[in-house]
């Protein structure tokens, strides 16, 4: 865990995934790495869990999120913060459902309007007014990003977050304090390092030099 200072009272930061969006071992693939029995090359896809003044925010909710809560003991969170639409981050969504059924109420999620967009299309059966799954789907609350940089209050916590590109979408690098997680950047602006200045942690994605 990487201790979260500045800004904030007390935090901790817990790697749930850090793979690439096929995770680690890849499926039918007999490379060195996928073959290795070393517990570093069994790599779930990429999510964190912020624990900041006592609120735990998931950062992604990918395919591997049910075994990453299994493995990780956990059984709630206060908020979801979603980076971008693409599978590896997503497609974990409707594991949240028994979250909802424990709290009794929706999970306020945090995120871009392009990515909101896109999920009310992947996932149109969880933002329908009606209910025809009888409450056995996830409830999120929205709440997004207005600008495309800047700072936000989510769950009591103040989030710095700017925004740049991977393949054409919108993802949002995140700031809590002094500590900035960056994932999935590929095009960005020069602004980014106006927004990352003074930082001490920076948690960058490096899939390729």
């Amino acid at each position: 865990m990487v201790q979260v200072k500045s800004m904030i009272k007390k935090g901790t930061l817990l790697f749930l995934g850090t793979g690439a969006s096929m995770g680690i071992p890849v499926i039918g693939c007999f490379c060195e790495v996928c073959k290795s029995e070393d517990q570093h090359n069994m790599r779930f896809r990429s999510s964190i869990l912020c624990t900041i003044n006592e609120q735990r925010l998931l950062v992604d909710c990918g395919p591997d999120f049910r075994q990453q809560a299994l493995k990780h003991d956990i059984d709630l969170v206060d908020g979801v913060i979603f980076t971008h639409a693409h599978n590896d981050h997503t497609a974990g969504i409707d594991e949240l459902r028994v979250i909802c059924l424990r709290s009794g109420k929706p999970i306020p999620c945090l995120l871009s309007a392009d990515t909101a967009k896109d999920l009310k299309i992947r996932f149109g059966y969880i933002f329908e007014e009606s209910d025809p799954y009888a409450g056995l789907v996830p409830r999120l609350g929205m709440q997004e990003f207005e600008r495309d940089r800047g700072e936000v209050v989510f769950q009591g916590v103040r989030i710095g977050y700017t925004s740049y590109r991977q393949l054409g979408m919108r993802v949002d690098g995140l700031r809590f304090g002094d500590l900035a997680y960056v994932s999935d950047i590929k095009d960005y602006h020069e602004s980014i390092f106006t927004d990352l200045k003074g930082i001490k942690t920076l948690v960058l994605s490096a899939l390729r030099f």
